[in-house]
């Protein structure tokens, strides 16, 4: 038999048997900078972004009909209207319903953390679209911009409070678990709270003032 055979596997012989038995788990700082990393960076988004366009519909259907107008010089079809407002908030689900039915499997290939990176990046692709349609003034752009996001909710729905599970402590599980959920609130009362219009009609008058400045 090789030497490497008769190796023991544990350093210390004495410590065999339940592993467990010899090892207690306690919380620690990086432990909570994970939970709080993980909750901020995925289930906030993951709430604001489901909410954000519900208080503002009448502001961003309004910018539609603008976009429409300056690109085909006729006013907007209201069946239009409806129909790009539909998908522009079904984009959302429709994303969020493939990711989240490939979700366990992303885990499974890229592991936990690296699988919620990926989201993050999906997350940032869809603010920067989001953002440069004001520029490109096509609601196509916005369109897309959900259905990314989409794609990164259904990563967060599925991967988050599996990872948040897996690294609690036995003790901690229900804490952290509720944790999600409630972060996922809390982030859509304020999506409804910022998109309030009489706030939306503020910032412009804020903004326009400090250009005409």
């Amino acid at each position: 038999m090789a030497t490497s055979e008769r190796t023991p596997l544990l350093v210390n012989s004495q410590l065999s048997g339940s592993y467990a038995a010899h090892f207690t788990p306690v919380a620690s700082g990086w432990l909570y900078f994970s939970i709080i990393s993980c909750v901020i960076g995925t289930s906030f988004s993951f709430g604001y972004s489901l909410g954000c366009v519900n208080t503002p519909a009448v502001v961003i259907q309004n910018v539609y009909k603008e976009w429409y107008s300056d690109a085909y010089d006729s006013s907007m079809p209201s069946s239009l209207v409806t129909l790009i407002w539909a998908l522009t908030v079904s984009a959302y689900c429709l994303g969020g319903l493939i990711t989240g039915c490939f979700g366990g499997l992303l885990a499974d290939r890229f592991g936990r953390k690296k699988a919620l990176m990926v989201g993050n990046i999906l997350q940032i692709a869809s603010t920067l679209l989001m953002f440069s349609s004001k520029w490109i003034q096509r609601y196509e752009v916005i369109i897309a911009a959900r259905l990314i996001c989409g794609f990164y909710g259904g990563i967060a729905t599925v991967i988050t409070p599996m990872y948040l599970n897996e690294i609690a402590l036995p003790s901690l599980k229900g804490k952290v678990g509720t944790i999600n959920q409630l972060m996922v609130v809390i982030s859509l009362t304020l999506s409804q709270i910022f998109g309030l219009p009489q706030l939306l009609e503020q910032l412009s008058d804020s903004i326009t003032s400090l250009r005409c400045r």
